[in-house]
């Protein structure tokens, strides 16, 4: 890199642009990489849910974090029914752990409700269940898993209650028991579990 000084001046400047253009790629590149990795952790930290447990065992609450700060909470009655919410649960993914640090529930939260789908897992990180929420009732198809893998159960629920077929599958594969619901009360008779059969 050459420096000049003109006469009578104490300024100077550089001649060698070729290198400054190179420095000043590089420390774009730099910026950008850092702006990739760090900005999407302050805007999108993982809200997390934790249960409040009484001495009994019994579960009081679920108690919701932004960060290290309670944002929200909800409380429960002995049926696990909410009956009361306080504070805003941000949209979206709200995560659960086991003590163990593993992940035990991914829920999608909307308005303030479960909207939309949930999934909770074993330990090991295979997938428990799945189920489809609409302002806090079930209302979809629902399915669990046994911990191989294998498909438990497929049940379809409208309002919280169970609706239409509902089958139980052994963990081979095999049908245990089809029932058809409706507004959750057993509908079945000879003919429709024919038809389901087939």
């Amino acid at each position: 890199m050459q420096y000049h000084s003109n006469a009578g001046s104490s300024c100077c400047f550089v001649t060698d642009y070729g290198k400054i253009y190179a420095m000043k790629q590089i420390m774009k590149k730099t910026f950008y990489t850092l702006s990739l990795v760090l900005i999407p952790l302050f805007l999108y930290s993982d809200v997390i849910r934790k249960l409040e447990i009484a001495a009994d065992g019994a579960v009081k609450a679920a108690v919701f974090f932004d960060g290290k700060k309670e944002v929200a909470r909800e409380i429960f009655n002995d049926n696990l029914d909410i009956i009361k919410k306080t504070g805003k649960i941000p949209d979206g993914i709200v995560k659960q752990y086991y003590e163990s640090g593993q992940l035990y529930a991914e829920y999608n939260y909307k308005n303030n409700f479960l909207d939309g789908l949930t999934k909770t897992y074993y330990e090991d990180g295979k997938i428990m269940t799945e189920d489809i929420y609409k302002r806090d009732s079930l209302n979809g198809l629902s399915r669990q898993y046994y911990p191989s893998g294998a498909l438990k159960a497929e049940e379809n629920y409208k309002n919280n209650l169970r609706d239409s077929i509902c089958s139980v599958f052994n963990e081979d594969g095999s049908i245990k028991t089809v029932k058809i619901y409706k507004d959750g009360k057993v509908q079945n008779d000879k003919n429709q579990m024919a038809e389901v059969i087939k």
